[in-house]
């Protein structure tokens, strides 16, 4: 049945309610209906309007009553249903405001008014829509197009307000508004398009808030708002684009997943007292710029990061959002607290991949990681191997100057080993060629009392240590001087030398690189 202009005979005898807005509907004020406050569900009949009615004015009244150009506006009416569906506007039509697809000439405001049906504004245009202090059964507005402002503030809904595909040319606000839906989302605006921002400032709602793919010309605003949905998404905004700022601080609250999933976010205001419960934030793949709120410091933002819990979801962890936070605090000029980040990063993806391991690789794995996080944690701090050579230094010292009291220390050179000095200096030598003496106390001690021995280069248990841990100087201890294995505390100290031969070759290069800027200090 083709859409036919209702007349204004049509409605039959006018209720004192819509003769009081036919009286107005050339004039720019509003008109009040009664006192002007929300009215209750049973209200008198002098507050009710018929759905119908509001439609024929919407759309410009008649010849003989037309609408003011700033559009139809109406302060505490009740808004009911003609019973049925209304003729005129077509099989389809349903028995509340229904505009959908119409061209409203101007604004629609219905302050602190009260719907008994959903008002339907699907692929609607007009200029601005206020429903501030209204209370609605739901709002069926997708690809509403309006080339102002869409305002719910203070609104309360209990059913879905629907603004799918809905393109917005000022701001959405909802703010102070009470939406709740126990069948779904209490606010669905998956592709939602604003020039301005998205208020929900000190909003509460059940049943969630989604935003999915959603592109926010200014902020997010959802400070002291409470947004609750046990179990699911409390506010999702997974693949939006918000070109201001997230505002989440002043007591914002989510009870249920904050879904921030590959959104694109200019810069993000928090407080830490209002991040949501460990396990019920979702970072993966979002990108921001800044933070300009509270909680900068690298601690802080390990705390947020953490909040995370991938495993919930059935996936391996998520190292992109800990690499992004890193990159906006160095941006910001917190090398240090970047670098904490990233640390933690490495920690817990390395705790995660050991998670799959098995039998003796996830304990050599486990000791390797360990290994790399003392030492130069994961590459991130490389100058930290100098203080591990330090540390080496002294224990391989430690070692050889023993080494050296307990006699377990030789000449490292084969003609010396072979000398005549050296032979006839052993205890077992034959008396009649030997040089030894109970009073020199060992070999060594003998050779190096001989004219010969004098003139050999002196030991020195730290230069010794030194020459065996650094191995790009060659300080020609270790050349003259090595561990006499055939001692039983020499064999100790010469697995010592090898071992700090290869740490020492480890530790410098790292060492060096740090230096150098080969490994990655940020």
């Amino acid at each position: 049945m083709a859409r036919e202009k209702r007349k204004l005979r049509d409605f039959g005898n006018l209720w004192p309610a819509e003769a009081l807005i036919l009286a107005g509907l050339d004039d720019p004020h509003t008109t009040m209906v009664g006192d002007g406050e929300r009215p209750d569900a049973d209200a008198p009949q002098d507050r009710r309007v018929r759905a119908s009615f509001l439609r024929w004015c919407a759309l410009g009244g008649g010849k003989d009553h037309r609408l003011h150009e700033t559009g139809l506006r109406i302060a505490g009416a009740l808004v009911v249903g003609d019973g049925e569906a209304d003729p005129f506007q077509g099989d389809t039509a349903t028995p509340g405001l229904d505009l959908e697809g119409c061209e409203v000439p101007g604004d629609l405001a219905f302050m602190n008014c009260r719907f008994e049906h959903p008002p339907v504004l699907r692929a609607a245009r007009l200029r601005n829509l206020f429903l501030n202090g209204s209370a609605l059964p739901g709002l069926q507005a997708d690809r509403l197009a309006t080339t102002g402002n869409v305002s719910l503030r203070n609104a309360k809904t209990e059913g879905e307000v629907r603004l799918s595909g809905a393109s917005i040319g000022g701001s959405l606000n909802c703010e102070g508004g009470m939406f709740s839906n126990e069948s779904g989302s209490a606010l669905h605006a998956d592709r939602l398009s604003t020039k301005g921002t998205v208020f929900l400032r000190n909003a509460k709602t059940e049943g969630g808030v989604r935003l999915p793919g959603a592109s926010i010309g200014g902020d997010l605003s959802c400070a002291g708002g409470t947004f609750r949905n046990e179990g699911g998404a409390a506010l999702s905004a997974n693949r939006a684009k918000v070109t201001g700022a997230l505002f989440w601080r002043d007591g914002a609250r989510a009870e249920g997943w904050l879904d921030l999933t590959a959104a694109q976010i200019g810069v993000i205001n928090d407080a830490p007292a209002d991040w949501p419960e460990r396990g019920d934030l979702l970072l993966n793949r979002c990108e921001y710029g800044a933070f300009t709120g509270f909680g900068i410091s690298g601690e802080e933002r390990i705390d947020w990061l953490s909040r995370q819990s991938p495993a919930d979801f059935d996936q391996d962890f998520w190292p992109q959002p800990w690499e992004q936070c890193a990159k906006v605090l160095r941006e910001m000029g917190h090398a240090e607290d970047a670098r904490a980040v990233l640390i933690d990063k490495e920690r817990r993806q390395r705790a995660d991949r050991r998670k799959k391991l098995v039998g003796w690789r996830k304990y050599a794995y486990r000791l390797a990681d360990w290994g790399f996080d003392q030492t130069v944690r994961y590459g991130h701090r490389p100058l930290r191997a100098c203080g591990g050579l330090v540390i080496l230094l002294f224990l391989t010292m430690a070692v050889f100057f023993a080494a050296w009291r307990l006699d377990a220390m030789k000449p490292n050179n084969a003609f010396v080993l072979r000398a005549d000095e050296w032979v006839r200096c052993a205890p077992h030598a034959t008396k009649s060629a030997s040089l030894y003496d109970e009073a020199y106390g060992s070999q060594l001690d003998c050779f190096l009392a001989q004219p010969e021995g004098q003139s050999f280069p002196e030991f020195n248990a730290a230069i010794y240590a030194a020459d065996v841990l650094f191995p790009l100087v060659e300080i020609e201890q270790q050349a003259n001087w090595t561990p006499h294995e055939d001692k039983p505390f020499g064999l100790f100290a010469k697995w010592t030398m090898y071992l700090s031969i290869i740490l020492g070759w480890a530790l410098s290069l790292l060492a060096v690189a740090g230096f150098s800027g080969l490994v990655k200090s940020d």
